[in-house]
Order: C-alpha cells, then sequence, then structure tokens
C-alpha cells in the first residue's frame, strides 16, 4: 500500500491487469468517481494477506482514498501493507481506519485485525 507513486506504463499496466484477472489468490476492486475508473484496491491472498490501493493521478488529493479503504477493508477481516516511511498522508490514513504500525522503517509494515504473522519485509 503506498509504495508506487509514479505513473505506470500502459503495456505494463495491462499486462498486469491480465495476469490479476486470471489469478485466483488476489482479489481487485474499483472504484468509479464520476463515470470513470478513479481507483483501485486489491488483496494478495498470501500468508498473511496484503492489501494495496492506488488513486489515479486525476482523482488524487479528493478524499478518495479514505472512502476506498473503508470500502475494501469491510470485506477483509485481517491484513498487512506496506506503507513507504516519506508518505505521511498514507500513514495517517492508515491510522484512521484502524490500522497499527508494527515494524518502522523505510518501508513500514502495518497491519488491520488479528494477523496471526508479520513477515520480514526488509527486501521491500
Amino acid at each position: 500500500m503506498c509504495l508506487n507513486d509514479g505513473l505506470v506504463a500502459w503495456d505494463d499496466h495491462a499486462a498486469w491487469l491480465t495476469r490479476t484477472l486470471a489469478t485466483t489468490d488476489r482479489r481487485l476492486l474499483i472504484l468509479e468517481a464520476d463515470g470513470r475508473p478513479a481507483a483501485t484496491a486489491r488483496f494478495d491472498y498470501d500468508d498473511p494477506t496484503e492489501f494495496s490501493f492506488t488513486i489515479a493521478p486525476s482523482f488524487r488529493c479528493k478524499g478518495l482514498s479514505l472512502q476506498l479503504v473503508n470500502a475494501a477493508i469491510a470485506t477483509e477481516p485481517a491484513f498487512i501493507a506496506h506503507i513507504r516511511a516519506v508518505n505521511r498522508p498514507c500513514q495517517r490514513m492508515a491510522a484512521a481506519v484502524g490500522m497499527r504500525l508494527v515494524r518502522d522503517g523505510a518501508v513500514q509494515l502495518w497491519s488491520y485485525g488479528a494477523v496471526s504473522e508479520t513477515p520480514d519485509c526488509t527486501g521491500v
């Protein structure tokens, strides 16, 4: 969650979406605003489940992240998320929805609910 803030090339995105739609160990949610896709949230069903999301550049800074994250986490009882330490807005949003900081560092580990395992995120 909140690791990559750069633009993704269309071909890279199309390849990722094709893989995502073909797998059963990932769930993708799409938020629309003004009749257009504005954001995605996803759960990767590893052990433990990992949550991430992105907001389209033209929809950033409009309050959609809290709406998206609240809707997404209402469907999952427990998960982890990685957040860059320099991304203060994402950290504030994580705390606002009830996530807790588990491990600090350049890439922080946050958790929600009763996560049974806290993986090593030093390579992230």
